[in-house]
């Protein structure tokens, strides 16, 4: 029996191994060895999420032959093969479920800001007018039929 071994640079990531005259799928990660003694074709995602990072497949390459697809055809009768996945990162938030999902958050805090603002401005309202009627009220004298009747006289210091 021989093996293959599968690797990906510069991380790791599933793919589906289906060897030849079978019906089976197998999905492993990668950096994995496989003995057997089919040939057998091994399939690699063309991209990936691993956060905050979206993986582009570049190539895949054996001893014999480089594809920019993902798939990949090993043969592992006559000799041990090496199978290696190169992907390209960049950065996943150019990817438009990314950007939604920054731009719901960025609502969010709008949202926030404004009702913290409007509710602020509404207590400082509503504490200035408490606050008014109450000054006032201090300094209004109820009048009763004695006081009407009274005389007040202003006295003055010269």
């Amino acid at each position: 029996m021989h093996y293959v071994n599968i690797t990906s640079v510069p991380v790791t990531t599933s793919f589906t191994l289906k060897p030849d005259h079978t019906n089976a799928t197998i999905s492993l990660n990668t950096n994995a060895t496989v003995f057997g003694d089919k040939n057998a074709t091994i399939v690699f995602p063309s991209s990936f999420i691993s956060f905050p990072y979206e993986y582009k497949l570049s190539s895949v390459k054996n001893a014999t032959t480089t594809v920019s697809t993902g798939t990949i055809f090993a043969n592992m009768t006559g000799a041990n093969q090496v199978v290696t996945a190169t992907y390209t990162g960049s950065i996943a938030f150019t990817n438009p479920m990314f950007l939604a999902i920054i731009g719901v958050i960025v609502i969010i805090i709008i949202a926030g800001a404004w009702y913290a603002g409007t509710h602020a401005i509404y207590n400082a309202s509503y504490r200035f007018v408490r606050r008014t009627g109450t000054e006032t009220k201090r300094f209004v004298r109820s009048m009763n039929e004695e006081d009407k009747d009274r005389k007040h006289y202003v006295h003055r210091a010269d």
